[in-house]
């Protein structure tokens, strides 16, 4: 309550109270062995921060107490790892933290708490530039070329991926994340037409990877636990309604360029084996039901 109070003072009259006199005693209680104090310091930096104006009269706080900041995205409480995360992302996006703690930020995409993953997702936002622009480079992708906000994010969550790498599930838990984020993830075709471009296999590969597990979410699969027996199965009328939807959008757009996809990368392991994944999820009536039982038997001799 304590510090509560001196964070309202401070936004109030700031003039007063917003010095390093006073804000000092908000750094050290960063360090106190109550989580509900750590949380409340937190919360008030947060608010505080969010002001241009503020951030000025905070610069040597900010500097000295940076370090306590990205320890407590470690925290052993995790609502105090999630308000850490938060902070963080408003201090990258004025500027006033080095690429290394937000390195910390985006590995807790992979955290085994879901809040803390999907907060984690949320604070990417504001390194997403950063990652468009080390994809592009990496791939010596002319900065004049002109690309849609939709191929830019798709560009930058491959970055991510690939730098996140996929070990412990890490790929199934970056998208579970982002999930909601970014609605290039809601457009399984755009992701699909994208793989028929020259690239490198390690591209292809994430793509596919990427492809496949937006398509299992979009039907309502947990994709981060998805062999967990004693998680509750019970999907309600509304969700398994939902599920079908999905899967009808999902034939529609998967079923024309499905096989195009296999046939480019039949001879390339590490990007088929996602992609043999997505024909699970085109209902094969379709062919039937559309008269073309010749694309059903091509498509039959590609999975084989």
């Amino acid at each position: 309550a304590c510090m509560k109070a001196l964070g309202k003072w401070m936004l109030k009259h700031q003039l007063v109270f917003l010095t390093d006199f006073y804000l000092k005693y908000l750094g050290w209680s960063l360090n106190d062995k109550n989580a509900s104090v750590r949380l409340e310091v937190l919360l008030a930096l947060k608010t505080l921060t969010s002001s241009e104006s503020h951030l000025a009269m905070m610069d040597t706080f900010i500097v000295r107490f940076r370090p306590r900041i990205a320890e407590m995205l470690r925290d052993v409480e995790a609502d105090v790892v999630v308000e850490a995360i938060r902070l963080s992302a408003i201090l990258h996006e004025h500027s006033e933290l080095d690429p290394g703690h937000m390195n910390v930020v985006m590995s807790l995409l992979m955290d085994k708490n879901q809040t803390i993953r999907n907060t984690a997702a949320r604070a990417s936002k504001t390194l997403m530039p950063t990652l468009t622009e080390a994809y592009r480079k990496h791939r010596k992708i002319s900065s004049k070329e002109r690309v849609d906000a939709g191929e830019k994010q798709l560009q930058g969550i491959a970055q991510l991926m690939t730098e996140l790498g996929d070990r412990n599930n890490g790929y199934a838990k970056a998208i579970d994340g982002l999930w909601g984020v970014y609605k290039v993830l809601e457009e399984p075709e755009m992701i699909a037409q994208t793989l028929m471009l020259d690239m490198s296999m390690e591209e292809a590969a994430i793509l596919a990877n990427i492809l496949v597990l937006v398509i299992q979410k979009s039907v309502g699969e947990d994709i981060v636990k998805p062999n967990d027996l004693s998680a509750s199965k019970t999907v309600s009328a509304k969700q398994r309604h939902a599920s079908e939807i999905a899967h009808e959008t999902i034939t529609k757009k998967m079923s024309a360029i499905i096989s195009d996809l296999l046939n480019k990368y039949q001879a390339e392991a590490e990007v088929v084996g996602p992609l043999v994944e997505v024909v699970r999820y085109v209902k094969l009536e379709h062919y039937s039901l559309s008269h073309l039982e010749h694309e059903f038997t091509a498509l039959a001799e590609q999975v084989k």
